[in-house]
Parts: C-alpha cells; sequence; structure tokens
C-alpha cells in the first residue's frame, strides 16, 4: 500500500479531500467558492457550470461543508 500524508482537524480526524468519503477536491471547493464571494455567481449558475447540486454549492459556500481548516498532516499507510 502506498504512504502518504493526509490532513487532519484537531480531533485527528482526516478533513477536506483526503477524508475517505470525499468527492470533490479542495482546489474545486475554492473554486467554486471563489465565483460565489468573488465574482457573485449565484448557487444555481455555479451547480449548472460544475455539475454539482445545487445544494452542497449551497453548504459549500455557507462554509457548512468543508469548513475545518487542517491542523497537522500526518502519514499514513
Amino acid at each position: 500500500m502506498k504512504r502518504r500524508y493526509v490532513a487532519v482537524n484537531e480531533n485527528g480526524r482526516r478533513s477536506g479531500e483526503t477524508h475517505p468519503r470525499s468527492t470533490i477536491s479542495d482546489e474545486r471547493v475554492d473554486y467554486i467558492r471563489g465565483l460565489h464571494e468573488d465574482n457573485g455567481w449565484s448557487y444555481e449558475r455555479i451547480s449548472r457550470k460544475t455539475g454539482i447540486p445545487v445544494f452542497t454549492i449551497a453548504k459549500l459556500c455557507r462554509y457548512e461543508r468543508r469548513n475545518q481548516t487542517a491542523e497537522k498532516w500526518v502519514l499514513v499507510e
């Protein structure tokens, strides 16, 4: 098995794109938030452009999802 570094929160749980159930990269989340915050795009417009459901876009832009920052990086196998 390949060894790699993963982001963990203050409780030692994986966060961001290193979480096992993550389907959206950190880069794409930043892009989506930029479209909304910097360019004023609506959730529906972002959804049409990215193919991600409006509900998910809204949660990302309101920081209800991916709202944790990495406390540290740990090496896992």
